[in-house]
């Protein structure tokens, strides 16, 4: 499962920018590209502030060497790099560290020590080392009761992330939650980062087997307020991509909760589906949507042997021959599982009755399949 592009939705992160107020006479490049790298944070302009934060940290290398302006250039371009190029920002962290640790450079202890971790992590989330050391900030700063940052609240996602993709479903059931509250404390109108993090608490209780009843319900409570985070939606052309993930999710849910019974069997689910447009969807009925020939997707064996749960979110039109017209997958739990043969089953979908002409029964259907095993 991939959820780094979720984690690209995560608001920017804050930029503390260390000023030095004399320098040596004779030095110009540094404090020239220093100036401009200034000018692009207040401009809003991220890559001019790389490119320029780079030259000056770079210039004082070769202008100042070891002096304290160096390890501020060097501690500025590192923080600023840090969620782009993390490779780069531990280098010039590092580099700042050395300065620091020599009594050259007066940089901020703890912020360093975090910004560090974090570039560390960053270059290999999967090594549980890095993961740990992290962990081990993150939870300091949390304990302390310090003010939360937006640096801290999209560490701390970022962790999250990398727990439940990596399958430390133990470690996400504290990195999520602790997710979610930093997420709120910085920017408590962000509904949709605030998602994320319900559905990165919501996995680690559904996911590992042997599958309790009750984590099972209270996975399928945090996708709901997930969903329920959002507003109405347009169409499916621009269908919220995190909407539709906590929707797969909590079908995958459901198929969990009733999977003892039903083995093997995907079923159409539509729970959710006239209720999340604006104009709202008409149901079945009111349309006279009846489908002579609707019949599930199978079950991939593979998938069968391998233990998967699985749920499709599909959005699709009728066409004037009341036939499915451009079935599109809006989201896919495992992703490459099962939507080839989603979209496969649904050429053969046809309908007894023809739908009224109305847009609001033609345009935006949505329907869910939920895949069951034992």
């Amino acid at each position: 499962m991939n959820f780094k592009s979720i984690a690209k939705i995560v608001s920017g992160a804050s930029i503390t920018i260390l000023l030095f107020f004399s320098a040596p006479a004779s030095a110009q490049t540094y404090l020239d590209e220093y100036k401009l790298y200034q000018q692009a944070i207040e401009d809003g302009d991220p890559e001019a502030a790389l490119r320029h934060g780079r030259a000056a940290w770079q210039a004082a290398e070769e202008e100042l060497g070891d002096h304290n302006l160096t390890g501020i250039l060097a501690f500025n371009y590192g923080q600023q790099a840090l969620y782009t190029d993390a490779e780069a920002a531990l280098e010039a962290l590092r580099r700042a560290d050395e300065l620091a640790k020599a009594g050259i450079a007066e940089l901020p202890k703890d912020d360093l020590a975090l910004f560090l971790a974090y570039a560390d992590f960053e270059i290999d989330d999967s090594s549980r080392r890095r993961a740990a050391n992290l962990r081990n900030i993150l939870e300091d700063i949390e304990n302390s009761g310090a003010t939360t940052t937006t640096d801290v609240a999209k560490m701390w996602l970022g962790l999250a992330l990398s727990d439940v993709q990596n399958g430390r479903y133990n470690h996400a059931k504290k990195s999520a939650p602790s997710a979610e509250a930093a997420v709120v404390s910085v920017s408590p109108e962000d509904y949709r980062t605030r998602a994320t993090t319900l559905i990165l608490q919501g996995i680690p209780l559904l996911v590992p087997t042997p599958r309790h009843r009750r984590e099972i319900q209270n996975s399928l409570e945090l996708f709901e307020t997930a969903i329920e985070l959002f507003p109405p939606q347009k169409s499916i052309d621009d269908f919220d991509q995190i909407l539709a993930q906590a929707l797969a999710w909590e079908h995958a849910g459901h198929a969990a909760y009733v999977s003892d019974d039903h083995r093997g069997e995907a079923h159409p689910e539509g729970s959710y589906e006239y209720t999340l447009f604006e104009p709202r969807m008409k149901s079945a009925e009111e349309c006279g949507i009846e489908w002579t020939n609707r019949s599930p997707p199978k079950y991939p064996p593979k998938a069968l042997q391998r233990g998967y749960i699985g749920a499709i979110v599909v959005g699709y039109s009728l066409d004037d021959n009341d036939k499915v017209l451009e079935p599109r997958i809006l989201a896919e739990v495992p992703r490459g599982v099962f939507g080839e043969i989603t979209l496969e089953s649904m050429k053969d979908w046809r309908l007894e009755t023809t739908v009224l002409d109305d847009p609001q029964c033609r345009k935006n259907r949505l329907t869910m399949f939920s895949f069951i095993i034992h």
